[in-house]
């Protein structure tokens, strides 16, 4: 194993003590343990290229933990009423058919990915590490109209994701 698949591994095993972190209330492990699955983000893709490392199975490996991260933290969200549900289905929803797509316009082969759906993703991680951090640190305040906004451009933005692979020119695998 790499040490790109460890730190993605990381990330994978983070899910699950941020899920608990959120169900209890304790917002600043809940903080922490997400800035760390986030940064592990950064930090397998650099691996992986530094060290020659990069494949497809990484790729699959870094978008699969980033989906099981942001859907879980965003459910947790939604369970406890602090999200709307549209907000962690739409993510879902979009990355399904990210997948899907990909597979039917390589053959089976790799992930083909978007402008737009690299932007959702990073948004994604930037909105619930906002959200998040508002909720431990009594000394940051996002304006509840800002979070509404922020929220809610999600599902727009996951459509114009799926809406961009429909009419929108192809890339090559990432």
């Amino acid at each position: 194993m790499s040490a790109a698949h460890l730190v993605t591994s990381l990330r994978v095993a983070l899910v699950g003590p941020v899920v608990w972190s959120l169900a209890v209330g304790a917002e600043r492990w809940a903080v922490a343990l997400f800035l760390l699955a986030a940064a592990s983000d950064a930090l397998d893709g650099w691996l992986a290229r530094r060290h020659g490392a990069a494949s497809e199975l990484g790729r699959w490996f870094d978008h699969c933990a980033d989906i099981l991260l942001l859907t879980a933290a965003y459910s947790t969200l939604a369970y406890a009423g602090r999200v709307p549900w549209i907000v962690p289905l739409a993510i879902a929803a979009s990355f399904a058919f990210y997948v899907a797509d990909s597979l039917r316009v390589s053959g089976g082969a790799s992930l083909i990915g978007s402008r737009i759906g690299h932007f959702a993703g990073v948004a994604n991680y930037a909105i619930l590490a906002g959200l998040l951090t508002d909720a431990a640190v009594p000394m940051i305040s996002v304006p509840a109209w800002l979070q509404s906004y922020a929220l809610m451009s999600i599902p727009l933005y996951s459509a114009a994701a799926v809406l961009g692979r429909v009419v929108g020119p192809r890339r090559g695998p990432e």
